[in-house]
C-alpha cells in the first residue's frame, strides 16, 4: 500500500446508499402516500371518481405511476428530483426568507423570483407530464419551504392538476 494509507483490510466495507427511487419505483423520499402501486395499496382508491379526493396526497396516491410507458415513468422520477433540489436550493440559499415566508404565510410572494425561475426551467425539461395528476413541484415546495404546511405558500401562482381552487 502507499505511505500513509491503511492496508485494504482495514477499511471498512462503505454503507449502503439509498437511492431516492428503488427498483419498484415506489419507494422514494416523498411521503409513501404520493403514490400507490395498485390500487388495492392505495386504500380504496379504485373507486376514485366515487371518492371526492380532498388532499394533494389523495389525488396523488390515485395516480397509478407504473401503468405509465417506461420512459414517462423515467420522467416522472426525473421531474421528482429536479423539484426536490430546486427547493432545497431556494431553502438553502434564503433561508431567512423561508422562515419569514412560513411566519407571515406568504413565501410564494417573499421568494417569487427564485421559485419563478425554478418553476420555469421546471416547465421547460417536464412541459409532457405537466397534465398528469400529479405536481412534485407543488408538493415539494409545500414540504420543503413550507415545512410540510400548504398554508404557508400564500397564493401558489401556478397551474397545478392537484389543488381544486
Amino acid at each position: 500500500t502507499p505511505m500513509g494509507q491503511a492496508p485494504a483490510a482495514d477499511i471498512p466495507p462503505p454503507e449502503p446508499v439509498s437511492a431516492p427511487w428503488s427498483a419498484n419505483m415506489m419507494e422514494f423520499s416523498a411521503p409513501p402516500q404520493m403514490f400507490s402501486a395498485s390500487p388495492e395499496s392505495a386504500g380504496g382508491f379504485a373507486e376514485a371518481g366515487a371518492l371526492e379526493l380532498n388532499t394533494v396526497a389523495d389525488q396523488m396516491a390515485a395516480f397509478d405511476l407504473l401503468s405509465l410507458p417506461a420512459e414517462e415513468q423515467d420522467l416522472h422520477r426525473r421531474a421528482n428530483r429536479v423539484a426536490k433540489v430546486s427547493m432545497q436550493d431556494i431553502q438553502m440559499l434564503r433561508p431567512e426568507q423561508v422562515s419569514l415566508g412560513r411566519e407571515h404565510k406568504d413565501i410564494c410572494a417573499r421568494l417569487r423570483d427564485d421559485i419563478e425561475k425554478a418553476r420555469k426551467e421546471y416547465d421547460r425539461r417536464f412541459g409532457s407530464i405537466l397534465g398528469h395528476p400529479v405536481d412534485y413541484f407543488y408538493h415539494w415546495m409545500v414540504e420543503i419551504l413550507g415545512g410540510g404546511d400548504p398554508e404557508t405558500l400564500g397564493e401558489y401562482p401556478y397551474p397545478t392538476p392537484v389543488l381544486r381552487r
